[in-house]
């Protein structure tokens, strides 16, 4: 009796679920009719600026402090290039990244660095709207769309 009371007050869980999630729903179908208009081509090449912006949050893959140390110089100068230029693209959002990466410290503190890295939570939603209009545009047949 009072489990019952309870439900048709607060709703159950799922009802409780569906009336949280219910604005990023109204986002995504509002994002869905803005790109039904778009041309396949429009929507390859958004699709592609997700993947570049997105690529950027992927995992460092740097060598170990231990590979560092024996590798050469001419090695550990291009593993510095790779992290200078991912930290570059990365260093508007987040302005504390180091900006002289050349040296085995150096990348292994840059390393570090990346690791420390917040995202903010509203990037959490947008990648994730994002990764939904990407099936519900790309993936899911266009047939479907009309």
């Amino acid at each position: 009796m009072i489990k019952w009371t309870l439900q048709k007050i607060v709703g159950s869980k799922n009802q409780r679920e569906l009336k949280r999630m219910q604005p990023l729903v109204v986002q995504i179908n509002d994002l869905e009719e803005a790109y039904q208009t778009e041309s396949e081509e429009q929507l390859l090449a958004r699709v592609k600026d997700w993947q570049k912006h997105l690529h950027r949050y992927l995992p460092l893959k740097l060598p170990t402090k231990r590979q560092l140390e024996t590798m050469d110089d001419e090695a550990v100068s291009e593993a510095a290039a790779s992290v200078q230029e991912r930290f570059d693209a990365l260093r508007d959002e987040f302005p504390n990244l180091p900006t002289r990466i050349r040296t085995r410290e150096e990348i292994d503190d840059a390393k570090t660095a990346f690791n420390e890295i917040d995202e903010p939570k509203h990037c959490r939603t947008n990648h994730h709207i994002a990764r939904v209009m990407w099936w519900c545009v790309l993936v899911q047949p266009r047939t479907q769309h009309g």
